[in-house]
């Protein structure tokens, strides 16, 4: 009989314990705070109110030739990588067709 008490003394101890961590679980994803922080109004997750801004536009666009750039510059690399393929094959198909010629 005692044991019997003492388990379901600690079951009750158990699902209380279990009780209270989801309680704080629950309570922890309510208490989620996000916070956006930006020196550029139109980098933040909303539209701004005033949508005409010639700053704002000049960044972009300084933004936009960057990554322009950058991806001219990335292809170029990947040519000249895989140069060490394709300009030989070049180079073969090139001399069979002038030997063809002749």
């Amino acid at each position: 009989m005692t044991v019997q008490r003492e388990l379901i003394s600690l079951q009750n101890q158990i699902d209380s314990l279990k009780g209270q961590q989801k309680y704080l679980e629950q309570t922890a994803q309510l208490a989620k705070v996000t916070i956006y922080l930006s020196s550029d109004e139109m980098a933040l997750p909303y539209a701004p109110s005033a949508t005409f801004r010639p700053d704002v536009i000049f960044k972009l666009a300084v933004r936009s030739l960057v990554g322009a750039l950058r991806g001219v510059a990335t292809l170029a690399i990947w040519i000249i990588v895989f140069g060490v393929i394709w300009v030989p094959v070049l180079v073969i198909i090139i001399f069979i067709k002038r030997l063809r010629k002749m």
